[in-house]
């Protein structure tokens, strides 16, 4: 018969038919069907029948499942299935799962799980997960989080978060911050603060900010500021000033501004301002600030 191309329906006597290209429905004697390419739905005996190719519905007896090449959905016993290409969804029992390469949805019993890839979302003890590679959303006890490759959203007990490269949003317990990189907003505790690399909006306690490099819009306390490198719109206090290095748009009180360092645009109050060159000190100045005196005013 392997020149013919027959369909029918009824029984075979297949015990020579591998040589055929037959499609029916009904049992097999399958004790020898090795060599026949065979598609159907139905009950297996598939002990040895790792050299079939064969896809179905249904039960399995997988022992020694290692070499057939199966996917189905249902209930494994998957110890020693190290060496199965298994994909299902359902419940795994992971203990010495190290080498399987299993991706599924449901709960783990990751103690020991370092060496597991494993891609999912719930909770996980993470106590020594250092030298896991896990993504996921949930909350993490991160003490001792310093090795862990983690990005997520929440909360962190950030003590001693120095070592950490965490990005995040919310508060920060930011004493002894100076040796972390981390941009937020909110508010700072900025007292010793000057260590630290930090750009936020918000109020800043800038005495004693000298050593800081801060940039802000807001208002400062700039007495003792000139040694501050601050660039800021807004109002200051230039009352002994000279001694500050500020540049601004706005308005000033210019008394005693002889010995300012001032850099702006717009217009000044003059009078008493300073003692110009080859006018006599008890000339009566009043002028608008705009006006020219030249030689011949004299």
């Amino acid at each position: 018969m392997g020149r013919y191309n027959i369909t029918r329906t009824g029984q075979y006597d297949i015990a020579e038919m591998g040589l055929y290209n037959i499609t029916r429905t009904g049992q097999y004697d399958i004790a020898e069907m090795g060599r026949y390419n065979i598609t159907r739905t139905g009950q297996y005996d598939i002990a040895e029948m790792g050299l079939y190719n064969i896809t179905r519905t249904g039960q399995y007896d997988i022992a020694e499942m290692g070499r057939y090449n199966i996917t189905r959905t249902g209930q494994y016993d998957i110890a020693e299935m190290g060496r199965y290409n298994i994909t299902r969804t359902g419940q795994y029992d992971i203990a010495e799962m190290g080498r399987y390469n299993i991706t599924r949805t449901g709960q783990y019993d990751i103690a020991e799980m370092g060496r597991y890839n494993i891609t999912r979302t719930g909770q996980y003890d993470i106590a020594e997960m250092g030298l896991y590679n896990i993504t996921r959303t949930g909350q993490y006890d991160i003490a001792e989080m310093g090795r862990y490759n983690i990005t997520r959203t929440g909360q962190y007990d950030i003590a001693e978060i120095g070592r950490y490269n965490i990005t995040r949003t919310g508060q920060h317990d930011i004493l002894e911050m100076g040796r972390y990189n981390i941009t937020r907003t909110g508010q700072y505790d900025i007292v010793e603060i000057g260590r630290y690399n930090i750009t936020r909006t918000g109020q800043y306690d800038i005495a004693e900010m000298g050593l800081y490099n801060i940039t802000w819009t807001g208002q400062y306390d700039i007495a003792e500021m000139g040694r501050y490198n601050i660039t800021r719109t807004g109002q200051y206090d230039i009352a002994e000033m000279g001694l500050y290095n500020i540049t601004r748009t706005g308005q000033y009180d210019i008394a005693e501004m002889g010995r300012y360092n001032i850099t702006r645009t717009g217009r000044y109050d003059m009078t008493l301002t300073c003692i110009w060159p080859g006018i006599r000190d008890d000339m009566d100045i009043n002028m608008e600030a705009s006006k020219k005196i030249s030689e011949s005013d004299k």
